[in-house]
């Protein structure tokens, strides 16, 4: 999940290292700040599928999105922040 389009291209090479790793990817953009309820309905989603899931979290100039994801699922969650 990226906080916003702007981080597509950091997104695009997360994506391709997990490929690389037989892993099937999603790339999702939603704000944990602007839209707290959209980001909590795509992590309540994934949960849902009853299939072994890691998110990764991706966001250029907060720290947000990581801890937010973090703080309301089970599943495991990395996070990096870059500017």
């Amino acid at each position: 999940i990226m906080g916003s389009p702007s981080d597509k291209d950091h997104c695009n090479k997360i994506r391709k290292y997990c490929e690389d790793l037989g892993l099937n990817v999603e790339i999702r953009v939603s704000s944990a700040h602007k839209t707290t309820e959209g980001t909590l309905k795509i992590v309540s989603h994934y949960e849902s599928l009853n299939i072994k899931i890691v998110f990764i979290a991706v966001a250029g100039r907060s720290n947000g999105l990581g801890p937010v994801i973090s703080g309301n699922t089970d599943f495991p969650v990395s996070w990096f922040n870059f500017t």
